[in-house]
């Protein structure tokens, strides 16, 4: 299969699913909680076919591509910090109450250039997409101080110098972000 049919599969794949899935997560939205970013919870072609492409340069075999990309919907919720450990708790049962499986956590709090849980969930559509949980304040500067930093680090023409300087002050922002309480009371989901 060329790389341009797998990208119209997955694209209309996920358009197809989007409305289902982008349906049920606004029905979890609280007072404490709401969907940030809905322009782009599908992602381009242009941008699948970017992922398509590094995950040949890492060998993988064509067929087996669509399997490895996880996130061609995505969604962010951004959460009060004072409540963010219980209601990410109560999202993530409720995706698993409805048919949702999470197959990857990473909850990357602490970690020194991202701050954030994010999620790789099948839906019961049988399609993989990301679930990112955010506060306010790390979803700012995820989305709008160091977004420019993170594509100089993926940009496969960057120079190593470029990447070491946007790492620096992606590390630099991320510093200054409030870590929201309880986290331990979802780390083994």
């Amino acid at each position: 299969m060329s790389i341009d049919k797998i990208v119209d599969k997955l694209y209309f794949r996920s358009l197809k699913v989007e409305p289902l899935v982008t349906n049920f997560l606004i029905s979890l939205e609280t007072s404490d909680c709401k969907l940030v970013g809905l322009d782009n919870r599908v992602k381009s072609k242009d941008s699948l076919k970017r992922k398509v492409k590094s995950l040949l340069n890492e060998e993988i075999n064509i067929d087996d591509i669509s399997k490895r990309i996880k996130d061609s919907l995505r969604y962010t919720f951004e959460i009060d910090i004072n409540k963010y450990s219980n209601v990410v708790k109560l999202i993530l049962d409720n995706l698993s109450n409805n048919g949702y499986k999470v197959i990857v956590f990473n909850n990357y709090w602490g970690n020194p250039e991202y701050q954030g849980i994010n999620v790789n969930v099948i839906t019961p559509y049988n399609l993989k997409i990301e679930i990112q949980f955010h506060t306010k304040e790390s979803y700012y500067t995820k989305e709008y101080i160091n977004h420019s930093f993170y594509e100089i680090q993926r940009d496969l023409m960057s120079t190593d110098k470029m990447i070491k300087y946007a790492t620096k002050e992606m590390i630099k922002y991320q510093k200054k972000i409030n870590i929201p309480s309880g986290l331990e009371n979802i780390n083994n989901y």
